[in-house]
């Protein structure tokens, strides 16, 4: 108990420092589903994987600290609080990371280069959020792994993810729960 009075007081000590940036570990991290759903677009296979955020450095980080884990950004923009953008402590932290692989139908290739929107929809079609795109890459998969999206916030719902890969469009239906917690 002692132990877990020191963690959330160490927490709620940094977050009113402004200096909260905590991944989502342990059990918490582990009990979160993996969404993912795949489709053809014109000369694209696509898949859609929305789970977990993800931490995202610069190459220079993961050489000069040695991370193995994580995401390497390419390019773009890392969303570090607040909707759509860094709005930093005036908005919520993101809960998901949402990414788009982008492979030729034909070759199986990865395409690491693509004008690539990604736009978060209500089953009405209302919008909830246009993903600022950052391409990036698994640290440990390298750069085959190579991906569009970021973190973002979403609440458990049902969602359509429309997707544009250059002039190609197409959309996803999701359904994001909450997975049971252990106690």
């Amino acid at each position: 108990m002692k132990a877990g009075i020191l963690r959330s007081s160490l927490a709620l000590g940094a977050l009113l420092s402004g200096s909260l940036l905590l991944p989502v570990v342990g059990p918490a991290r582990a009990a979160m589903n993996i969404v993912t759903a795949k489709t053809n677009a014109g000369p694209y296979a696509l898949t859609l994987a929305i789970g977990p955020t993800e931490h995202m450095y610069t190459m220079a980080e993961v050489k000069s600290k040695h991370i193995k884990s994580g995401e390497v950004m390419v390019s773009g923009t890392m969303v570090m609080g607040g909707s759509g953008g860094m709005a930093g402590m005036g908005g919520p932290m993101p809960n998901h990371h949402l990414e788009l692989h982008v492979l030729q139908r034909t070759t199986g290739k990865t395409v690491t280069k693509a004008m690539v929107s990604i736009t978060v929809l209500s089953p009405a079609g209302k919008l909830v959020e246009r993903v600022p795109i950052a391409v990036m890459y698994g640290i440990a998969q390298g750069p085959k792994d190579t991906h569009f999206g970021n973190n973002t916030i979403l609440k458990n719902g049902k969602y359509e993810i429309a997707v544009q890969v250059n002039q190609v469009k197409a959309s996803f239906m999701v359904t994001l729960g909450a997975a049971p917690m252990s106690m």
